[in-house]
């Protein structure tokens, strides 16, 4: 795996750090797609996703109403407590213009399912999920505008253009700015959290715009999706999902006072 930088320089105390964002995109490996129950498209020998099943809900059409995948959500807050973080016990999904402008995408631009986690070599700004747009096909590396976009030679993870790769379920990792010298320990902390869960990221994304996101330089628009409930995750549901992995994810037990008894 190549991983090149572009970073912008940060003066503090007579000393210059090239800073920059890491966002890692990671198809999670469900059964049926994100917002309906469409299967996953099987893939070709290359990695390649094949043609599928198709719904109302995949394609967009007015009247279709999403339902949100379970699995997914759980698969997701896995994530968020192997990498430290917070879980959002409440959390809302936005639906966002596409740049193809073929459908609306649903995203948790607003409330992220999950915020504030760490690695040992860098914090963590946000986890949230998506549902995939039909990506291009795999190039090695791509520049828009101010950040850099390198794609894993992972055969399985490539996407191409097609109506049926619509509504993989896709999870964003975001960190706080990271000094240069730290990125592949970053990078290769949070594959290995990734490849204990049974993931793989698809594609990393470095950047060196510390304060506006990617979406925030996309004329896009975000808007409360009023077809998707709020999702409420109660610390029941989290403790069950942490104990299906002990050795990566440790819950801490409450303190308890003398005075208490």
């Amino acid at each position: 795996m190549r991983i090149t930088c572009s970073k912008q320089l940060m003066h503090t105390n007579r000393r210059c750090y090239k800073m920059g964002k890491v966002v890692f995109h990671v198809v999670l490996p469900t059964e049926t797609k994100m917002f309906c129950g469409c299967p996953v498209p099987a893939m070709d020998e290359e990695g390649y996703y094949q043609p599928g099943m198709d719904c109302p809900v995949c394609c967009g059409e007015k009247g279709a109403y999403p339902i949100l995948n379970k699995t997914a959500v759980e698969e997701a807050i896995a994530v968020v407590l192997a990498l430290n973080g917070k879980v959002t016990q409440y959390t809302l999904f936005d639906r966002v213009k596409s740049e193809t402008g073929l459908y609306d995408m649903i995203s948790q631009y607003s409330y992220p399912i999950g915020k504030e986690g760490y690695v040992e070599y860098a914090l963590l700004k946000e986890v949230f999920l998506d549902s995939d747009e039909a990506a291009k096909e795999d190039e090695t590396d791509l520049e828009i505008g101010n950040h850099s976009i390198h794609h894993l030679d992972i055969p399985v993870m490539r996407l191409k253009e097609s109506e049926e790769e619509k509504g993989i379920p896709v999870l964003e990792i975001v960190s706080d700015p990271i000094e240069e010298e730290q990125n592949p320990y970053y990078i290769e902390a949070i594959e290995t959290i990734l490849t204990a869960l049974g993931m793989e990221a698809w594609e990393i994304i470095e950047t060196d715009d510390l304060i506006e996101t990617m979406e925030s330089q996309k004329p896009l628009s975000y808007l409360p999706d009023p077809d998707i409930p709020p999702v409420i995750i109660s610390q029941w549901w989290i403790d069950q999902i942490a104990a299906k992995y002990p050795e990566l994810i440790h819950i801490e037990e409450p303190e308890v006072e003398e005075d208490d008894f």
